[in-house]
């Protein structure tokens, strides 16, 4: 695998979520040679997750190899949705630190509950992969600030999904906002409207006051 074919990649990650989505539902996806493909493993396969399965398994320059899920649930239908359009199922794993281990896997795409972001980015900056992290990128303000450390360190790339802001009405907002017609602007105000139930604390799991300078 190129060096700049990798990055250039994971530069633009957010640009081919979007795409792909699109040619998503156009069936199976004719794929580069395989030199030119990158080697993705996806962690998570629910909700946002399923999401990013479809997008990165339907861009013909990525090969979706492995997913994983601690849910046995999930699992099943991440990877069937990854075989439809790339013609090859990727393998089920339900500790994603197997993808970590795996040299072979160029990109890691972090798919999973916030409070899960950091961890699993931080240890592919570690392992020498790029990431392509769904927003928002950490639960805190610390956890952002190790995977940042992270990032820096191990001479990664890592790109936060955040394509709402590229949308042209977002965009039009921002243009409105510099140009100075709305005046000085003093304060600004953000909301989340949806209701998530309590995850619960399984035995053994890490918090994550302990991502510290050491784990770097």
């Amino acid at each position: 695998m190129q060096t700049q074919h990798r990055r250039e990649f994971v530069k633009t990650g957010s640009m081919i979520a979007v795409g792909s989505a699109i040619a998503s539902q156009l069936g199976q996806t004719a794929k580069a040679a395989a030199s030119e493909r990158v080697r993705v493993g996806i962690v998570g396969a629910g909700g946002r997750a399923m999401s990013l399965i479809q997008s990165f398994s339907a861009n013909k320059n990525v090969e979706v190899v492995a997913i994983a899920d601690l849910d046995a649930n999930r699992l099943p239908a991440g990877l069937e949705a990854s075989s439809k359009l790339q013609g090859k199922q990727p393998r089920g794993e339900s500790d994603f630190r197997k993808l970590i281990d795996d040299k072979s896997i160029d990109a890691l795409v972090v798919g999973t509950p916030d409070h899960w972001h950091a961890i699993p980015t931080i240890l592919a900056c570690q392992a020498g992969k790029d990431v392509y992290v769904e927003k928002p990128d950490s639960h805190d303000i610390v956890e952002g600030m190790r995977m940042v450390a992270a990032m820096r360190k191990h001479k990664r790339i890592v790109q936060m999904g955040s394509q709402h802001r590229s949308t042209t009405r977002l965009q039009s907002a921002i243009e409105f906002v510099k140009s100075g017609a709305l005046g000085r602007v003093l304060v600004a105000k953000a909301w989340e409207s949806s209701k998530q139930g309590p995850t619960g604390y399984p035995k053994g799991n890490r918090s994550r006051y302990e991502i510290d300078s050491a784990l770097i």
